[in-house]
């Protein structure tokens, strides 16, 4: 049985996957060529001896049992040969790393990059069965053999369920079904905050399966076998919410920005809005709401580049969030995609409408359609869009910001670009322009485009050569979410 999975960080063009499992191995794959990189095994204590591979052990104890002439004989010949192949190479590769002290299998398992061991470029954590959490640097040398734990914290009193690493937090959050979630310095050894428990009648009173970290609301969010999402501040040992809704036990939650998705095992999905906490959203599968172990949900995943969730059980099942309209009347003449952002301009008494990629101008006063044109073959990523609009202080330029931080400026009368492509980027890795304002100083004859990317407004000089970066300055704690001009 595979018990988790977890992407590695993305240092190269290598997309690299890896599993664990009950027999306490780690595969580490590389999808692009569907290889097996290199994998893990960990002890297995028997006969109070440690033994290095559970495939010697069991040869051992076969090797003398003579295999019969019949059917069940062949079936048992088949077995001891399965049983030579555990020990022989996956892959072409070397033979396995010994994982020292890891004695039970791997219910969480996480990749990271943490900053107590600035020497190790990636490190797996593993939170086991037991309780217990294991920090291994994470090598693919042929010449290693066996890899000691970085650090082994014994944290929960029960299965640890899941595991993430927060730099913002300066250490590991793991949930465990001993109904606690409890932040953990490695370095240091020692359990820094608890949330919940059995001593805490606000919290989660059963087990707990999985849980989420937004570094930007800094909230995570829980769930297990109650019918109810807590949300919890880090730095406080109560929930700060309490979402209820569901009718079966939650499987998964994740958060998609200011949204958080839940999942139950009766296939229900609840999509909630985390400044209200209200519920914006129920589907799922009604044709199967009692379903088997076989076909319970077990997963849950956001695919924020398509915006869509996808679910596991027995197959992946993928749920766009956006449905766009597929069939429109026969003089419909608007967007076919959602609408992002409308201008008026005073002007020229015209409305300026924008999707992600296309920009419509229209007649305030007859409703008529003007003029269209698309951006899309002049954005470079495939998941870039429009995020944002303004016009200039003369109303005869569009200003469009993109979600991957690009600013341009059009001419929207006949759909030219008036400037090359202008990426910036915020102070908080931000990328997505969420707001941009034109200002003119007319006693120094200067004009600035401003655009506010995460937690950064950017200044940009607005000159016949050109747009570029004129200046910047940013918030540390608050993500800007819209701009405004007031002009004197």
């Amino acid at each position: 049985w595979i018990t988790d999975a977890c992407w590695l960080p993305t240092r190269t063009k290598q997309q690299r996957l890896m599993l664990s499992s009950m027999d306490r191995k780690i595969y580490l794959y590389d999808i692009r060529t569907e290889n097996i990189v290199r994998y893990f095994c960990g002890q297995t204590k028997l006969d109070g001896m440690v033994t290095k591979d559970f495939g010697s052990w069991l040869r051992s104890q076969i090797s003398n049992v003579p295999a019969k002439e019949s059917t069940r004989g062949a079936e048992f010949r088949i077995k001891v040969s399965d049983a030579d192949k555990i020990d022989e190479p996956l892959g072409g590769r070397s033979a396995p790393i010994t994982l020292n002290g890891l004695m039970d299998y791997a219910t969480a398992l996480h990749c990271c990059e943490l900053k107590e061991f600035p020497d190790i470029a990636e490190i797996m954590l593993l939170g086991l069965r037991s309780g217990r959490l294991l920090a291994y640097p994470v090598v693919t040398t042929s010449s290693i053999t066996e890899l000691n734990p970085l650090s082994s914290v014994s944290i929960h009193n029960s299965t640890i369920s899941k595991a993430m690493y927060s730099e913002f937090l300066n250490g590991v959050v793991t949930a465990s079904w001993d109904t606690s979630i409890k932040i953990t310095n490695l370095e240091a050894g020692v359990t820094v905050k608890t949330l919940g428990g059995y001593n805490n009648p606000n919290g989660h009173s059963k087990s707990i399966y999985s849980f989420d970290w937004c570094p930007d609301l800094k909230l995570i969010a829980s769930c297990g076998s109650e019918r109810t999402v807590f949300v919890w501040n880090p730095h406080m040992s109560n929930p700060v919410f309490k979402l209820e809704g569901h009718a079966s036990s939650l499987v998964d939650v994740r958060f998609n920005k200011d949204q958080l998705i839940t999942v139950s095992t009766d296939r229900l999905i609840k999509v909630f809005d985390v400044r209200t906490f209200n519920c914006l959203q129920t589907f799922g599968d009604n044709g199967n709401t009692n379903a088997t172990s076989e076909g319970a949900v077990s997963s849950l995943a956001y695919d924020n580049k398509r915006q869509r969730i996808v679910t596991g059980w027995s197959h992946p099942v993928i749920w766009p969030v956006r449905k766009q309209t597929t069939q429109f009347g026969v003089n419909y003449v608007g967007h076919i995609k959602p609408v992002i952002a409308a201008l008026y301009n005073r002007q020229f008494k015209q409305v300026v409408s924008a999707d992600r990629d296309t920009v419509i101008t229209w007649d305030a006063k007859t409703g008529a359609k003007i003029f269209v044109f698309r951006v899309r073959s002049f954005l470079t990523e495939d998941d870039d869009h429009i995020s944002s609009l303004a016009f200039d202080e003369n109303g005869r330029r569009l200003i469009i910001g993109t979600r991957h931080g690009v600013i341009m400026l059009w001419n929207y009368i006949n759909g030219q670009p008036l400037t090359d492509l202008r990426r910036i980027g915020g102070q908080d890795g931000g990328t997505e322009v969420s707001g941009c304002v034109h200002l003119v100083n007319k006693m120094q004859q200067l004009r600035y485009v401003a655009a506010a990317v995460g937690n950064t407004c950017v200044l940009l000089e607005d000159s016949d050569a050109g747009v570029r970066e004129k200046d910047s300055f940013h918030h540390d704690d608050y993500v800007i979410t819209s701009m405004a001009v007031c002009g004197p």
